[in-house]
């Protein structure tokens, strides 16, 4: 392949048009479009972990697993299915995201993965799933939302969460509250993780259309315990 065609399925497999355009664009072949595509894939994973720099600090950081899909293993004479998950999150502050593929959602195999890639000193923000009951053990405060009962904690109707100013960046504050704080040196702050579940949203419709442990772990660093 020429290095014009190389630079060209580079720029398409950045801009995320579909493997099948690229293959017609560019006049080549199914299995070169594949093959050209899952090295982007594994080249820009090794860079993003490469350089990870833990998310968080003195902010927020959002933190949830999400089920990615079902597979097939042999168990016996059985065959049954798995589930496979992913666990994430996503600084309010940078932006940045983090998804490790984990097969069991128990307090052992999560906490050592958000303490690997979360700093210390973050406030978490998850759901109420008991796997995260020790989190305020491990980092600087943390926050839960019942998704049975709301999406925001407290809800947007309620007065919020008040924090000493300057404990999170702007970002992580809820500036829509305009009523005063009840006394000096508050700021106006909520729990929720509608970031990082807009951040699963964004993959799963990049794997849809596959069930495979193997393409899913293209896009994020595997982690699977036995």
């Amino acid at each position: 392949m020429t290095a014009d065609k190389i630079v060209r399925i580079i720029h398409k497999w950045l801009k995320k048009e579909p493997l099948i355009t690229a293959q017609a664009d560019l006049s080549i072949s199914a299995e070169m479009a594949v093959a050209w595509y899952g090295y982007c894939r594994d080249v820009a994973c090794a860079i993003a972990w490469h350089d990870f720099v833990p998310l968080g600090g003195a902010q927020d950081v959002e933190v949830d697993e999400s089920h990615l899909f079902k597979r097939i293993h042999n168990v016996g004479r059985l065959n049954a299915w798995r589930p496979i998950w992913v666990l994430g999150g996503i600084s309010h502050t940078t932006k940045k995201v983090f998804g490790i593929i984990v097969e069991r959602r128990d307090a052992d195999t999560l906490l050592p993965i958000l303490q690997q890639c979360i700093d210390g000193d973050s406030y978490i923000c998850t759901d109420c799933w008991n796997a995260y009951n020790d989190c305020h053990m491990v980092f600087n405060g943390h926050g839960n939302v019942n998704h049975s009962e709301n999406f925001i904690n407290p809800p947007r109707e309620e007065p919020p969460i008040w924090m000493p100013a300057g404990r999170f960046n702007n970002e992580c504050l809820d500036w829509n509250w305009n009523r005063n704080p009840p006394a000096a040196g508050l700021q106006p702050f909520r729990i929720h993780t509608q970031h990082i579940e807009m951040a699963w949203r964004d993959l799963k419709s990049h794997i849809k259309s596959s069930s495979s442990l193997y393409f899913a772990s293209q896009y994020l660093e595997p982690k699977i315990n036995k």
